[in-house]
Formats: C-alpha cells, sequence, structure tokens
C-alpha cells in the first residue's frame, strides 16, 4: 500500500535470489571481543566525520533498559524471529541464537545499547547516495575520503555482533537541520505474513509498497521530526546508533573503558577525540590515571606503550609514506619491546617488534602525511588491526612498509648501550651474553615478528681443534745492578712460576706486573630492576680479585663513575647472599675467576635510567 505508516518491518521478497542463512559474513567478522569490535569501529567514524570548526570530536555510550513497546517495529521483529525457528530451528546454532533472540524480545524491557557521536557532520545524504546510505542501505560501500579510517564498509556490522537481535537503530541530524531514523534487522530468509521467502535483511522506517522504479517497493527511512519518537530524537548535530538487544554482560562499562583506552590513547593523548562511559569521562587529562587503573588486566597494554608519548618524537619524511613520528622509551625494565603502530586517526592499528637490540623499550609509530595515510589504510582489513601489503596489487605497499620498519630499527638500535656508530656487530655482542639467562630476566618472547633475533646462536658443531704442544721459552731477564748496567740471566719454569704466582711480592708490585690480577677489560652485562637496581654480570679473560668501579656510558662512549649504596652478590646454587663492602665509590675485594660469570646486583644512589658498566681498577 502506498504512503504507509511509519516505522513497520519489512523484509523484501526473496524473488528467486539466494536464501541467506544466520552466518552473515559482515556479522561474523565481528563476533567475539564486542566490546572492542564497536568501540573500534564507532570510534574510528567518530573521528572521520569530525567537523573543521571542531577541535575535537566527542563519543558517547549509555546502556538503557527501553520498554519494548517503545520500540519501533518490535510486533513485526518478534513474528520474524518466529519465522526463522520455524524455518532454521533443526540445526543447533540457528535454534540456540534464534531462542535467545525470542526469549529477549518478549520482555518487557530490553537493553539497548546508546552510541552517540558529537562535534561531527550527521549521516548527510539521501536513502539513495551519501554517507546515510553507505552506513545504512548497502553492504560492501563506504563513503569516506582518503583519511578516514574505515575503507571497505564492513567495519559497520560490527554493532550487529553485538546485539542479540541483529537489529540496530541509526538516528542523525544533520548541519543543515535534516533529520533521520531507521532500523535495520539482519537475520535470515524466513516466510512473512504472506507465506513468501524473504531475503535476511529488512528495515524499519517507512514502507512504500509501489513507490520505487517500476514500481517496486521502497523502504525510507523517517525523516519527519514529529513521527520520531521521542526517545529516538536528536538535539544536536551528530549521529546515534542503537544496538537492540545489547549481549555484553554485566561488566559492559569497564570492558568498554578498557578497550578504548587502549585502541585510542594515542587520539586521547593528542586531543583528537574525548569519550564517555556511562559516567566515566576518557579524556586527555585523566588518561594516565585510567592507564594506571587497568594496568594488568587481560588484553590491555596501554600502559607499556603509553611512556613513550613523554619522550620528544623522532621526525623523518619517509619516501613513500611522507611525514612520520617515532616515540621511544626505555623508562622500566618490563617494557615489552614493541611499537605501537598507528595512522593519523591515532587508533592503534598492531604492534610492531623490531628485534633491533636487547635494551627493553617501548614506542609508538604516528603516519601524519596526508599522503602515507591513505596508502596504509589500503593495506588494513575490515578489523583494521594489521598492515598487509599483499592488499595492494603493487609493490608499493611492501616498499612503503619495509622502509618504515628500517628507520624503526635504525632508531631502537640507538637505544642499545653497546651501539657505536653506524654499525652493531653481533658477534662482538654475544660476548656479553653469559651461559646461564638469570632466572628474572625479561622475556623476549613479546608480540610478532618474523625479523631475526640480535641473540647469538651456537654453530651446530665444533671444528676440530689441533692440540698444540707447549714448549719452554728462555725469557732473558735484565738484572739490573746498583750504579751498573746488570747482566743477562735466563729465567727457569719454576722462576716464572712464581713470579706468576706473586711469590714475596707486595699488592702494588702485583697489581704492577701481574696480568691475571688485572685484567685489561672486563665483560659486562647489565639490566635494570625496579627500585633502582642493576643486576650485573662479569666475566674476565683472567682471574682477578680487586676493587670494581660502576661507571655510567654516554652517548658517546665516555665512562663517569655513579654512586653506589649496596652491593651483593647473587646466590646461583641455594646460598645466601653476600653483601659485598663499598669503599672509595668503588666495590671491594671482589674476585672473579677465569672465565667464569660472577652475577652481582647494586644499587645505586640515583634514580636516573642508565647504561652500565664495570671497570677494574689497580
Amino acid at each position: 500500500m502506498a504512503g504507509g505508516s511509519a516505522f513497520s518491518l519489512r523484509f523484501p521478497e526473496l524473488r528467486g535470489g539466494p536464501v541467506q542463512g544466520l552466518n552473515d559474513a559482515g556479522v561474523e567478522n565481528f563476533l567475539g571481543a564486542i566490546d572492542t569490535y564497536v568501540s573500534r569501529e564507532c570510534g574510528q567514524n567518530t573521528g572521520d566525520a569530525k567537523r573543521d570548526d571542531e577541535c575535537f570530536a566527542r563519543l558517547e555510550f549509555d546502556l538503557l533498559e527501553i520498554p519494548a513497546h517503545e520500540l519501533p517495529g518490535i510486533t513485526e521483529l518478534r513474528e520474524a524471529l518466529d519465522s526463522c525457528m520455524t524455518r532454521w530451528g533443526a540445526r543447533d546454532k540457528e535454534k540456540t541464537f534464534f531462542q535467545q533472540a525470542i526469549d529477549m524480545a518478549r520482555r518487557s524491557t530490553i537493553p539497548v545499547l546508546k552510541i552517540s557521536d558529537f562535534g561531527t557532520t550527521g549521516l548527510t545524504g539521501s536513502d539513495e547516495i551519501g554517507r546515510w546510505f553507505a552506513l545504512v542501505k548497502s553492504q560492501g560501500v563506504s563513503e569516506k575520503g582518503d583519511g578516514a579510517g574505515g575503507s571497505f564498509g564492513i567495519g559497520k556490522s560490527s554493532p550487529f555482533a553485538a546485539s542479540r537481535l541483529r537489529t540496530v537503530f541509526y538516528g542523525s541530524k544533520t548541519e543543515d537541520g535534516e533529520v533521520a531514523l531507521q532500523g535495520v534487522s539482519r537475520l535470515a530468509t524466513h516466510s512473512d505474513r504472506n507465506g513468501q521467502s524473504t531475503q535476511g535483511v529488512g528495515f524499519i522506517g517507512t514502507y512504500d509498497a509501489s513507490g520505487g522504479e517500476g514500481g517496486d517497493p521502497v523502504f525510507r527511512a523517517v525523516r519527519k521530526e514529529a513521527d520520531i519518537p521521542a526517545i529516538f530524537r536528536r538535539t544536536e548535530v551528530g549521529t546515534d546508533i542503537w544496538v537492540i538487544g545489547y549481549s555484553s554482560g554485566s561488566k559492559w562499562h569497564d570492558d568498554l573503558i578498557r578497550s578504548i583506552v587502549n585502541n585510542f590513547w594515542p587520539a586521547i593523548h593528542q586531543g583528537i577525540i574525548k569519550f564517555r562511559v556511562g559516567k566515566q569521562r576518557i579524556e586527555s587529562d585523566n588518561l594516565e590515571e585510567l592507564i594506571r587503573k587497568h594496568r594488568g588486566a587481560e588484553d590491555f597494554e596501554a600502559d607499556h606503550f603509553y611512556p613513550a608519548v613523554r619522550c620528544q618524537p623522532i621526525r623523518a619524511t619517509l619516501k613513500h609514506v611522507g611525514e612520520c613520528e617515532l616515540y621511544l622509551s626505555t623508562a622500566t625494565p618490563d617494557l615489552p619491546r614493541r611499537i605501537c603502530m598507528a595512522r593519523q586517526s591515532g587508533m592503534k592499528i598492531y604492534d610492531y617488534q623490531p628485534r633491533a637490540c636487547r635494551v627493553p623499550f617501548s614506542g609508538l609509530f604516528l603516519c601524519k602525511d596526508p599522503r602515507g595515510n591513505p596508502l596504509l589504510r589500503q593495506m588494513e582489513p575490515p578489523r583494521h588491526d594489521t598492515w598487509d601489503p599483499k592488499r595492494i596489487e603493487s609493490s608499493i605497499g611492501r616498499k612503503a612498509l619495509d622502509e618504515i620498519k628500517a628507520w624503526i630499527r635504525d632508531e631502537v638500535k640507538k637505544l642499545n648501550p653497546l651501539h657505536s656508530g653506524s654499525s652493531f656487530d653481533e658477534t662482538e655482542l654475544a660476548k656479553y651474553i653469559p651461559d646461564e639467562e638469570p632466572a628474572d630476566l625479561p622475556s623476549e618472547n613479546n608480540g610478532d615478528s618474523n625479523e631475526e633475533s640480535l641473540e647469538a646462536r651456537p654453530r651446530p658443531e665444533e671444528p676440530p681443534v689441533k692440540p698444540i704442544e707447549p714448549r719452554v721459552v728462555p725469557v732473558v731477564i735484565r738484572a739490573a745492578e746498583e750504579g751498573g748496567a746488570g747482566e743477562e740471566k735466563e729465567d727457569s719454569s719454576d722462576q716464572r712460576r712464581g713470579a706468576a704466582q706473586g711469590n714475596g711480592r707486595g699488592a702494588g708490585d702485583a697489581a704492577k706486573g701481574d696480568s691475571s690480577s688485572r685484567p685489561s677489560r672486563l665483560q659486562v652485562r647489565s639490566y635494570r630492576l625496579p627500585g633502582n637496581i642493576y643486576r650485573l654480570v662479569l666475566r674476565g679473560p683472567s682471574e682477578y680479585s680487586g676493587r670494581v668501579a660502576i661507571c655510567a656510558l654516554g652517548e658517546d662512549g665516555a665512562k663517569d663513575f655513579v654512586p653506589i649504596k649496596k652491593a651483593w652478590l647473587e646466590p646461583l646454587n641455594g646460598g645466601g647472599v653476600v653483601e659485598l663492602p663499598i669503599g672509595g665509590g668503588a666495590i671491594q675485594n671482589l674476585h672473579i675467576p677465569t672465565g667464569e660469570a660472577v652475577h652481582i646486583s647494586i644499587e645505586l644512589g640515583t634514580a636516573d635510567r642508565l647504561a652500565l658498566t664495570a671497570v677494574a681498577l689497580a
């Protein structure tokens, strides 16, 4: 019938088209962590639609219990669910889903998640063109510009994955004062009241049975404000999304906040977007507090990356993606050695692990260039959780990603204390790594990467070595006589052994003449623990007993002595802790056997994070 009343739910007739089951490809893509997907998709859509005259966009989430009779089309929705159960109830998955949906639809009140954005343009366009058409009336269609977060039009399926009724309402008010409201139900092919098979997607709004081209039926949005129920009316420019039958549990509030902070902390920090979940604001001024609150929660990692933004950015203009920024931090020993990768929108895409050094670090990469952002966006799958160069037919994607990773690796290498210029010798690094790793050494198995580690690998088989027979070589020593030139004497092997043992000599003479007492160079590996505690692993080419000073390494390789408050030997075989004496700013009476590793811990008198080494003193 022409000119029908507003808000009836109708499903187009199948008319020989393919039968549609419950497994909607777009919806299935977002099942699982619905709080994460809803917040990510709606958050990036809000950022993309920010008005030019606004400093930031705002996105708000409210969970409401709405009386069922106030939901437009609820009667037809209940009928459609019953019909779907009749047709698909013999299948286990479909039976479970539709029975739960029927039970919820029959309730007197239904949970509804209302998602509202502000400071945006609203859904411009009509039922046939523009943003409204792309979001509400089409599938696989996107009307976003080059800098926008989405590119496939599939992300709009995420709210349906969060609805037990697979039903979502869209409401909008544009800058021109135009309003619109329409509901969409994504169910499955079933029989309507007339016994006709339907398509799986139906619309709640104005139905005109013959108003379309060629007399076809038309499913239009309601565009008269007086016809829109008061609960669905907008008073400000922007867009509302109503997830009918929201399927999250009792912890929806904390789950959404945690997801928003974890995925949008770069955008929140930069002031691009603000959020509200219930009464909880999420803005730049309380971001750090919220990160601390959720630290340690499952699937929450923002606390590992956020320290990087306190550092000065490293800027570069790359050939393929233009202007980029990199923030790097080595603030704490528990950092994951990964980089949070993001585009200009400030939403986290994925983590990249450059295996470039052993110092714990984290960072943030941002592509700021209007040329590079569209290229990176093209490499993202519908869930926007990686950059895959294979999604671009040409080689430009691979070149761009390789260029980004190479730049990041070069900058990360500079964080390593052993870095000394433009080269980094992996074999040299291996000398400073003890044979046995300390039990509390931070793990390297964080993140995913196909890059090779800098960890030294032993040869699979030791090459044979021919033993060398030692032979005694006479050593000529010139004995100095008082007032004369002296005479030559041969030193026997017994004499040499006695000299090596330091028989009859004082400590000062031993320090001067005995190379075994004072190695020319200690091999040192150090890392930082909480509370200004550092763990050092020392070994030398020969036995050494004496004083050892602790020095901080500067970027230019210079060594500066640092004050030591306390030092102790770490027990390796179940023994107790042995405190080491401190005197003159150095550790006293430290014994380092030939070729063996000595594990010591020290507490410094400074809270600064330092790259440490040890120096044997005379």
